[in-house]
């Protein structure tokens, strides 16, 4: 049995949900009771002081304790974006499995971002020594992580709808740090004629941009939503944070929804899916159209093959 613990995320739920129906796999939605996370380390070094295992057992809600206590020392385990150390650490003191596999879907240097967190970081993923696994080619590298695919679940075909020139392009998350290049891709797509759909999640973080103000939203939208409005779009916009090398899930959801992709993304170059006419790298020194002209032409339709490589039906399998 492989049994996958997840956090409380709508949309790494979604990808998720489809294998459910596999009887091999039983899915865990990990949740603590407390997000304190001076109190959860507090509690794993009282379980190993004293040896008691109710000090760690007491921090997970009643339904977690009753999942994790029937996994077996011969069942495997996926931890899919349980990304902090504390967490990683509470669930291999309660999980009796000696096969734990954890898959990074954020880069170390957002899950750290100093250089004494990431060294900490590092020290905890060779002491704990599970098997790890990144989305990231510079972390891949860099800290000698297996690199595998990034992974998107399987989308119901009623949903899928070639692109049809309406020249829309769509949008949907913060700012974090990257305000001034959405206004600048809004102006843009505007200057061209095309209609940018934004849908920009303010917070008390987020930096006010006037020429964003129409699409200022406060309160973000349930994943689901999110897809069957993208059902009606032409392109989807990616825009990843600084030092991000690997991929987000919005040029899987372009995939999959047979969508064009402008991104900021160049080591999108890598991937097997990537082709030019259906993804437009900002910044790129060879790119020369326009956006009107990248969403004018034909779209490249994608190998299932291709597409299975990122499939969790598929991709699930090198874990099982």
């Amino acid at each position: 049995m492989l049994y996958i613990i997840y956090p409380n995320c709508d949309y790494i739920e979604y990808v998720l949900t489809t294998l459910a129906e596999n009887k091999n796999i039983k899915l865990i939605r990990f949740e603590t009771m407390s997000r304190n996370r001076l109190l959860v380390s507090l509690m794993l070094f009282l379980r190993y002081i004293f040896k008691r295992k109710w000090f760690s057992s007491n921090i997970l809600t009643k339904e977690n304790r009753t999942c994790l206590s029937k996994i077996k020392s011969d069942d495997k385990v996926l931890l899919f974006s349980i990304k902090d150390s504390t967490e990683i650490a509470l669930l291999k003191t309660e999980i009796m499995s000696q096969n734990i596999s954890v898959y990074l879907c954020d880069p170390i240097r957002r899950i750290k971002t100093t250089k004494i967190g990431v060294a900490l970081f590092m020290g905890f993923i060779r002491y704990s020594r599970l098997h790890y696994f990144t989305f990231d080619y510079e972390d891949a590298i860099k800290y000698k992580i297996n690199k595998i695919c990034p992974v998107w679940g399987y989308i119901e075909e009623n949903l899928t709808k070639t692109c049809s020139n309406n020249s829309n392009v769509y949008y949907i998350g913060t700012q974090k740090g990257r305000g001034n290049l959405i206004a600048e891709i809004a102006e843009k797509l505007k200057s061209e004629g095309l209609k940018p759909i934004f849908q920009i999640i303010k917070n008390k973080h987020s930096e006010y941009i006037g020429s964003l103000s129409s699409f200022y939203i406060t309160n973000p939208i349930p994943y689901n939503e999110v897809i069957k409005e993208l059902k009606d779009v032409d392109c989807i916009l990616d825009i990843v944070q600084k030092n991000q090398t690997g991929l987000s899930f919005r040029p899987l959801e372009a995939l999959f929804l047979n969508k064009k992709l402008i991104t900021n993304c160049s080591s999108i170059k890598r991937e097997a899916f990537y082709d030019k006419n259906n993804v437009y790298i900002i910044g790129d020194e060879t790119e020369s159209r326009t956006y009107k002209e990248f969403l004018d032409a034909p779209y490249s339709q994608i190998s299932e093959e291709i597409k299975d490589l990122y499939n969790i039906k598929e991709w699930i399998k090198q874990f099982v």
